[in-house]
């Protein structure tokens, strides 16, 4: 089944399918479900404590954070298209999937290792660096999702939390992979650090070109799940998650990765 994004996020599947094993291998001994973690918030009171953070100014400093990150002029994705781009972005698209050899990822995981940064900036960076060379731009910005479940008392509450940050870095082809990794990791963790603020807030307090043919701000989209911790079992039964084709992507380029000690799979929207 599918749950919309409207509804809640990615996390929220996990502890949906957690408490689900518990239920239904309650229900097949005639038992009571015992739960060993329960939320502590309701996802009413999450939207109300956002709201009054936001009124009286409690992110005011990631706000002044992000229009210094964001001043312009922003620089525009042209990625080689075949066709002219429409006036009005129909977001029409496909979805091109790829798994890459457990040699490979082990490599990928060893490298990010070594260079004391994560999997997600190592990806991340080799995506930008593509970017930069195929639209022959040094200005990269690509949006990626971020849980927003800073606080631990937000771990068990079903709910859709997700933000959008801005990752913004300078490319320069002249310079090394390494060089270049170094700047993307220390603007995601700045990014990071920022994240609490809704990015509809942070679109409406900058300025950006309105084109109703791209996506503000970013034209391209980068999403990384760490899932080694999907357990993937309900009553001792494991199941399958299934990648499903899309005919349609949120912004002219997405890329999403899924990774655990046993694979990276992915695919460009």
């Amino acid at each position: 089944f599918m749950v919309h994004h409207a509804i809640w996020d990615g996390w929220s599947f996990d502890i949906f399918f957690e408490e689900l094993n518990i239920i239904y291998s309650a229900l097949l001994k005639n038992t009571e479900p015992q739960f060993s973690r329960n939320p502590e918030v309701t996802y009413a009171d999450y939207t109300l404590w956002l709201q009054q953070s936001i009124d009286e100014g409690r992110f005011d400093s990631q706000l002044k954070f992000w229009k210094a990150k964001l001043q312009g002029p922003l620089p525009v994705l042209e990625l080689p298209a075949d066709f002219k781009r429409p006036i009005t972005a129909s977001h029409e698209g496909a979805t091109f999937p790829f798994q890459l050899s457990p040699e490979q990822a082990s490599n990928l995981r060893a490298y990010a290792k070594a260079q004391g940064t994560s999997l997600f900036n190592v990806l991340l960076t080799a995506f930008k660096v593509t970017l930069s060379r195929y639209c022959n731009l040094d200005d990269i910005i690509v949006g990626s999702p971020v849980r927003a479940r800073n606080n631990p008392k937000l771990l068990q509450t079903i709910g859709y939390f997700v933000n959008t940050v801005a990752l913004r870095s300078h490319v320069k082809l002249s310079d090394s992979f390494e060089g270049v990794l170094k700047q993307v990791t220390r603007n995601c963790l700045e990014a990071f650090d920022n994240q609490d603020l809704p990015f509809q807030v942070v679109l409406n307090n900058v300025d950006y070109a309105r084109d109703s043919g791209r996506t503000a701000i970013f034209q391209t989209f980068f999403s990384y799940q760490d899932v080694n911790n999907r357990e993937a079992i309900i009553n001792g039964y494991p199941y399958t998650q299934i990648n499903i084709d899309k005919a349609s992507t949120h912004t002219d380029l997405d890329l999403w990765v899924k990774a655990n000690d046993k694979k990276i799979e992915g695919a460009f929207e």
